[in-house]
């Protein structure tokens, strides 16, 4: 074989998962079999400050042991940084790594205490960075293409959303704007988990629970003593409950009583509407986008309503303003002047008797 027709590509740090058959033995011995070696260590991603603490720590760390551990190799950057008198430093003195946890804790923390006091770390480290106007690279900006901080530069990564309550709470106190980027952090949100319990509710109408919790909920506000009159007079926790014979004051038109009949109206619609639209009811009735808006996330209220609301809505909604075949193979026709479809070709379903 001609010379430099061969060639192999590998990484040492790469070569240590032996649940996947890799061992840097092998890497090593292939190393010496070909002879001359060629290394990649130009970084085209990260800045010199960040680079330069690397090298610091992990030239220590990665101690070079015969076949085991080849030696460490310094990375070199390829983007041009802020210059610097200290290294691992912009020229504002602003630090390109903080370490965040190096100290340990001597009293102990439980697991929830250590969310928090790391949560304060995270937050306080952001909103000392966003006062400073440490320094990132924007090809759009003027001049140098360097520009202060901004929130919307800031990503912080959780490996789990165990720690996300603490973390929200810490940035809310810091002052600092947030938004969580995540489908499966939306359905953790208060307000989606009272939408939902409040559907559920409707959709299963043996669901005492959901609908326990949606009465318990801002949607109907009512509280422990509200739901405890309605049950201590004969009332049972159903759509479909009434008490309307009942001499207690303040149970027949209180606060539970007048909720039950929204739900018991929204159980007999809900027939003839598709998930996307009961959501829409449930949001627009209940005033929920307006009950958020003194909230300072208002703004994250409304767009993970609005997503739950267009999630349910894919593949039911009409598709021309006449009678159109939805994904299921159902058909319904123009909304009426009320915003709701009017059955077409459904089979109308029996209601059962309030009790």
């Amino acid at each position: 074989m001609p010379a430099g027709r061969l060639f192999v590509v590998g990484d040492a740090k790469q070569s240590i998962y032996r649940f996947r058959r890799a061992n840097v033995a092998t890497y090593l011995a292939a190393q010496q079999t070909l002879g001359e070696r060629v290394s990649l260590t130009t970084n085209f991603r990260t800045v010199p400050s960040v680079l330069d603490w690397v090298n610091a720590v992990f030239g220590r760390v990665i101690v070079e042991e015969h076949e085991r551990q080849p030696e460490y190799e310094p990375l070199t950057h390829h983007r041009r940084g802020l210059s610097a008198s200290t290294p691992g430093t912009t020229s504002n003195g602003a630090p390109g790594v903080v370490v965040i946890g190096a100290v340990a804790h001597e009293d102990k923390p439980t697991a929830t205490v250590l969310r928090e006091r790391e949560a304060d770390d995270v937050a306080g480290v952001v909103a000392k960075a966003l006062a400073d106007g440490w320094q990132v690279q924007d090809r759009s900006a003027s001049g140098d293409g360097w520009r202060p901080l901004r929130p919307r530069d800031v990503a912080i990564l959780v490996p789990a959303r165990t720690s996300l309550p603490q973390l929200e709470d810490a940035l809310r106190r810091a002052g600092v704007p947030y938004r969580a980027e995540a489908s499966s952090l939306v359905y953790e949100a208060a307000e989606v988990r009272d939408l939902l319990a409040c559907a559920r509710a409707v959709a299963d109408t043996s669901d005492e629970l959901s609908l326990v919790t949606a009465l318990h909920s801002p949607l109907f506000g009512c509280g422990d003593d509200d739901l405890w009159r309605w049950k201590h007079a004969g009332g049972r926790f159903t759509v479909f409950s009434t008490l309307e014979g009942t001499t207690a004051p303040g149970v027949a038109d209180g606060p539970v009583a007048q909720a039950l009949g929204w739900l018991r109206g929204l159980y007999f619609d809900s027939r003839w509407a598709t998930p996307s639209e009961l959501l829409g009811r449930i949001v627009d009735e209940r005033r929920m986008l307006e009950v958020a808006a003194p909230d300072a996330r208002s703004r994250d209220v409304w767009r993970r309503l609005r997503f739950v609301v267009d999630q349910r809505g894919r593949g039911a909604r009409c598709r021309t303003a006449g009678c159109a075949r939805t994904s299921r193979g159902r058909r319904t026709r123009a909304p009426r002047p009320g915003g709701w479809p009017s059955p077409c070709c459904r089979r109308p379903t029996s209601r059962p008797s309030a009790s």
